[in-house]
């Protein structure tokens, strides 16, 4: 199979999946910044109950799109390696569908790396809390 039709087909196995991870992302984020500057209350039933948020939060915000930008970049990632590997990818280049798979690639990438990000964030808050 020629590496435009891989390209292509890949591209149409997981267009919906990208378009839903950042959709998800965007829906998510306010929630886990809300979560993560939500200010440590006094009192030991206050903390529980914040604890308890913010691990409802990292099961119901962070978990989904970090599972589906996973996945997404796991499909993603080969094809990438393998357009890197077998030909030069060129903003100047007239074939712009390779330097595109590429790009895409990097935005699930940095989704991905925001997201892991905002994860560890949440974990350690949630630990903070005594």
């Amino acid at each position: 199979m020629a590496l435009r039709d891989l390209i292509l087909d890949t591209f149409q196995a997981v267009d919906v999946i990208i378009v839903f991870v950042t959709l998800l992302f965007g829906m998510k984020y306010p929630a886990i910044v809300n979560a993560l500057t939500e200010e440590c209350p006094e009192g030991s039933k206050a903390k529980s109950n914040l604890k308890r948020r913010l691990r409802s939060s990292i099961a119901t915000d962070c978990l989904p799109v970090l599972f589906l930008t996973s996945i997404s970049l796991h499909v993603l990632l080969p094809l990438a390696v393998e357009i890197l590997r077998l030909r030069e990818v060129s903003i100047w280049s007239l074939d712009m569908l390779p330097f595109a798979y590429i790009i895409i690639t990097l935005w699930v990438f940095i989704i991905l790396a925001w997201a892991v990000a905002l994860f560890v964030k949440m974990v350690a808050k949630t630990r903070r809390i005594s």
